[in-house]
């Protein structure tokens, strides 16, 4: 099913219109926002070669959507073979190219991130794990082109990942995505390598969950975070719903983990907010940190009156009460830190009806300026499902803030 097309022949921005071109001698493509493309040769003879089916959804003015729904359909996913998976994979790859070719970058995103997630589904169904380094380099380069370099640096390290399970931690001597995390960010080939080799030991949280490389990257600390994220990727929000749902589904088990998945989750959910360094079980002299927090680069939404310190505590129960939420302000006043998140599988205590739980969180901002930003279920399967969780975020801080009785709901 892959069709041999590597995307070379751009042409740049073309003849940009809103009106139909009049010269007959070229080819133009009409974009669905209104304006016209130059056509070449190689994007008509990559067209020409696809499935009728797919040739008919790149006409569509919501080419981008049809095409993936018309992948999405395909039964190789639920039933094919390892070979006809990775075929189909080339496919979505080369797909990616040609919406680059014609100064899509949005849809060759779309494109990438739908592939990855029907790997990953894949590997669930079949209960066969496949390497998905492919897909995942190659979102790793379009985010560079698109000047989001901390995506782009998240996504290598997953594609390392990848490379090592796959290569049992044995490193290349030349070539692959190893040498290409040192080049492009700075790291002495020996400090990657390093990182290569740590990766494979980390295999048994691999296999366990998933086969998903963020619980790898998850054990490997922040330090390979070096890049700074521009203010349009800062509030971007593209999280592995895959692997969000899967530990959402493992809430309140005592699996091998000693029943820290929330903590794994809020660690995970935080992480996918560009330019955030998390820690998870940070031991301090007077108590331990379940989620630490770093914010970097240039705030300029709400977070900049919060600042850069934020402490997150797990709670895996049914209610969370007074004391509970009088104990997380105190470590909260004792580090200096103006913001605390507070993830629970419920609601805290007094919710809507201003109090206990609830009462204090809100006198706590009143007296000491001290935001607790309570995050539940709910907002955990929103979130997963791809709502922004800035966004959620944002509102919870709102309604402290405020003094809402009623939680703010995004649409």
């Amino acid at each position: 099913m892959s069709i041999p097309f590597n995307g070379s022949g751009q042409t740049g921005p073309g003849y940009q219109s809103d009106k139909s071109p009049d010269s007959s001698s070229k080819r133009f493509l009409l974009q669905p926002d209104g304006t016209w493309f130059q056509d070449t040769e190689e994007l008509h003879d990559f067209r020409s070669q696809l499935p009728p089916a797919l040739q008919q959804a790149l006409t569509s003015p919501t080419d981008s959507e049809s095409v993936m729904a018309c992948l999405d359909g395909s039964t190789t996913w639920a039933l094919g073979t390892l070979v006809e998976v990775h075929d189909l994979e080339t496919t979505y790859v080369q797909l990616a190219s040609y919406f680059d070719a014609i100064q899509r970058p949005v849809a060759s995103r779309l494109m990438l991130f739908r592939c990855y997630s029907r790997l990953l589904e894949w590997q669930r169904a079949r209960s066969t794990r496949v390497h998905k380094g492919k897909s995942l380099v190659k979102l790793s380069e379009a985010c560079r082109r698109a000047g989001w370099y901390c995506m782009a640096e998240f996504y290598l390290m997953l594609t390392l990942i990848e490379d090592s399970i796959s290569e049992s931690g044995k490193v290349k001597e030349a070539g692959g995505v190893l040498w290409r995390l040192a080049a492009t960010n700075g790291w002495t080939k020996s400090k990657v390598a390093d990182w290569f080799k740590a990766a494979f030991t980390k295999k048994s949280f691999y296999d366990d969950l998933g086969w998903c490389p963020e619980a790898v990257l998850q054990e490997m600390g922040s330090d390979w975070q070096l890049s700074l994220p521009a203010i349009e990727e800062s509030v971007c929000w593209f999280p592995n719903q895959f692997f969000c749902r899967l530990l959402i589904d493992n809430l309140g088990s005592k699996g091998a983990d000693g029943g820290k998945t929330l903590e794994r989750l809020a660690a995970y959910l935080m992480a996918c907010m560009p330019g955030t360094r998390v820690k998870r079980r940070v031991i301090t002299t007077s108590t331990d940190l379940d989620v630490f927090c770093s914010i970097e680069g240039v705030m300029t939404d709400f977070r900049q009156e919060l600042g850069r310190q934020w402490i997150c505590e797990c709670k895996d129960t049914d209610v969370v009460g007074f004391t509970a939420v009088a104990k997380f302000a105190r470590v909260l006043d004792s580090s200096k830190c103006k913001s605390g998140v507070l993830f629970t599988r419920n609601r805290v205590s007094g919710d809507g009806e201003y109090r206990w739980a609830h009462q204090e969180i809100c006198r706590l901002y009143q007296q000491h300026g001290i935001v607790i930003m309570v995050i539940d279920l709910d907002d955990m399967k929103a979130a997963a499902e791809g709502q922004s969780f800035l966004s959620l975020l944002r509102n919870r801080y709102e309604h402290v803030r405020h003094d809402l009785w009623k939680r703010v709901e995004t649409p």
